[in-house]
């Protein structure tokens, strides 16, 4: 009986470690960027700057799934000065810019729908891909909107433990935070970073899906500035998981040498 019971309590523990360090999140974290880049000629660049944060550009629901290529804002039909208007959309007014589709966009993303690379960009420093994406944000490494104007749609899963979280954001010039699907943070408007209002929130402990989307759309700068102060990566490092197996492997060491000293002294 008293071997069952041993065995059961190292069962249980390895239980527990096996929960407690699934759930550890990583120290970093690091969301999906679909690249594309609008025509050098896009009706929706022409804007005219007026250098304030424009909201309700788009509604609050998220269009299509939430974390996939295809989610996108529905634009809200509201328009001024800093915005112009938004013409690539469909029927039911979702912006098309942040999908895979051929209109519109610069020739040389043509041949995969749209989309001009897709890659992971990690948070340095708190910071969304570090300081070099705050400013000459361009496409294909260009130091202008000369051959077409950058927008990303980043997607990803981010926990927040207890204490929280703090975000801000601000762009030159579009961009919007939905967090599961619903819009968290409005910085629209054609507009100079600098001179832009930070948008801010705070988040309570739980689990957020993750669609990011900006767009540069005049032709003087281009640049976001997002932070996740208590965002947490979900995937475990593999530090962890390597903590994890050599102590399950301790436990298993433990309860065959107890096991067998009890089988000795019997």
């Amino acid at each position: 009986m008293k071997r069952w019971n041993l065995m059961l309590a190292a069962l249980g523990l390895g239980m527990a470690l096996t929960l407690g360090l699934a759930a550890s999140p990583a120290l970093a974290l690091s969301l999906q960027g679909n690249y594309y880049t609008l025509s050098s000629t896009h009706p929706d660049t022409t804007g005219d700057i007026d250098g304030h944060t424009v909201t309700g550009l788009v509604l609050p629901a998220l269009s299509g799934t939430a974390g996939t290529v295809g989610a996108a804002p529905v634009a809200s039909g509201t328009s001024g000065p800093s915005s112009g208007p938004i013409t690539d959309k469909n029927g039911a007014n979702v912006i098309l810019w942040w999908t895979a589709h051929t209109t519109l966009v610069a020739a040389d993303n043509s041949v995969n729908g749209g989309v001009n690379n897709v890659r992971t960009d990690n948070f340095v420093g708190g910071v969304l891909g570090g300081p070099g994406f705050a400013s000459g944000f361009y496409p294909n490494g260009n130091p202008n909107d000369a051959d077409g104007f950058r927008a990303v749609h980043w997607t990803g899963t981010f926990l927040v433990g207890g204490g929280g979280a703090h975000l801000t954001l601000s762009a030159d010039d579009d961009a919007f935070l939905f967090l599961n699907g619903n819009l968290a943070m409005d910085n629209g408007g054609v507009k100079a970073i600098g001179l832009a209002q930070t948008t801010t929130a705070d988040l309570a402990a739980g689990s957020y899906v993750v669609d990011l989307f900006f767009a540069d759309r005049h032709q003087t700068q281009s640049g976001i500035a997002f932070s996740c102060e208590g965002c947490l990566d979900p995937v475990p490092e593999p530090t962890t998981l390597l903590l994890f197996g050599t102590t399950l492997a301790g436990l298993g060491s433990i309860v065959r040498r107890r096991m067998k000293t009890r089988k000795d002294v019997a």
